[in-house]
């Protein structure tokens, strides 16, 4: 018999708070010290008893983004039960580390043996998640993978994306078709599905014009925007009414160009999150 979830919770003596499930290692919550409220979008809809996956937070997309091969839409590490290996709280900084095995499971429709590590650090005004994968079997594999972070906003409408200026992106709306980004702030106001390449310069988050968080990533080379808009957020039977009016998606990700890892190398990607 399956056992309950668990979730856990580190703070800092500044009051910054970041709640973490088992399930997935999912981030749920992320309230820094200078806020009051989570900002990640966690929708009211979301199953948290293990039996699905969470929408919201920041779901771990490992080995396979999205339908992009034969393994489920993004791959299994967000529906597995991940191991608590460690939990430091400290004055000004606290951490907290899951790990995942292969399994017998795992293997059957991926059948490569690794190890990853998901620490989350927690400051004052900033959050950070490092994923590691270490390819401990004999056979060299690749992946793709992402963090799926969806970020809070007052509105949809009103908000703005900087830092792709330049940058080719994929469009997954329009047959993947390449297109050269000429805007300095991106904004919204229908259903977005992109992927950036080489999106390796800070990304800000804007309201109202005004900058209220920052987004730097390391070892991943893309980042997806995703909004699925109100037609096809209705379609999504997790999601709250007009929950898309809520949220922005902005993730970090290699999915362009596959990591290849060879028996007895380690790939490491993280993301940093500064809040203003």
């Amino acid at each position: 018999m399956k056992k309950a979830v668990s979730s856990h919770q580190i703070s800092t003596k500044s009051g910054a708070i970041v709640t973490i499930s088992d399930f997935g290692a999912h981030v749920l919550s992320w309230i820094p010290a200078n806020r009051t409220e989570n900002q990640l979008y966690l929708s009211k809809k979301s199953d948290l008893s293990g039996k699905t996956a969470i929408r919201g937070g920041i779901p771990i997309i490992f080995p396979q983004f999205s339908n992009r091969g034969p393994l489920p839409k993004h791959g299994f590490a967000r529906l597995a039960e991940w191991e608590l290996t460690e939990i430091t709280e400290g004055e000004t900084e606290s951490f907290i580390t899951f790990t995942l095995d292969d399994s017998p499971e795992s293997r059957y429709i991926w059948p490569f043996r690794f190890m990853a590590t998901y620490q989350v650090k927690l400051t004052t005004n900033q959050l950070q998640t490092t994923l590691s994968i270490y390819n401990n079997g004999v056979q060299s594999y690749s992946f793709t993978t992402a963090l799926h972070s969806y970020f809070s906003v007052q509105d949809i409408q009103s908000t703005t994306l900087n830092g792709l200026n330049g940058l080719i992106y994929t469009d997954s709306l329009k047959n993947n078709e390449k297109v050269t980004s000429l805007l300095d702030h991106l904004s919204f106001s229908e259903e977005t599905d992109r992927i950036y390449l080489d999106a390796i310069h800070p990304l800000f988050i804007n309201q109202a014009g005004k900058p209220i968080l920052k987004i730097e990533s390391a070892g991943f080379k893309d980042a997806v925007v995703w909004n699925p808009w109100k037609e096809t957020g209705a379609k999504l039977a997790d999601l709250d009414k007009n929950g898309y009016q809520q949220f922005l998606c902005v993730e970090p990700a290699t999915i362009e160009n596959p990591i290849l890892l060879n028996p007895g190398q380690t790939w490491t990607g993280s993301q940093l999150l500064t809040s203003f």
